[in-house]
């Protein structure tokens, strides 16, 4: 759950105003140096995609046993 909540954080926090900033300097034709960082969203879907999802499995475990 740690690692999920750092995840979709940086996702949030870092990831999209720095992609909104980028676009932005493009729209503009502002000179700058592109900044690279990898796409997390794979690994947040993993975790909370549905069905199949990781939490989703976990929660359905948690019927199944019970």
């Amino acid at each position: 759950m740690i690692l999920y909540s750092a995840l979709s954080s940086e996702l949030t926090f870092e990831n999209f105003p720095r992609q909104v900033e980028q676009d932005e300097y493009l729209a503009e034709a502002i000179p700058w140096e592109p900044v690279e960082y990898a796409d997390n969203q794979p690994c947040v879907d993993l975790i909370q995609g549905r069905p199949g999802g990781l939490l989703a499995l976990l929660d359905e475990q948690g019927y199944v046993n019970m």
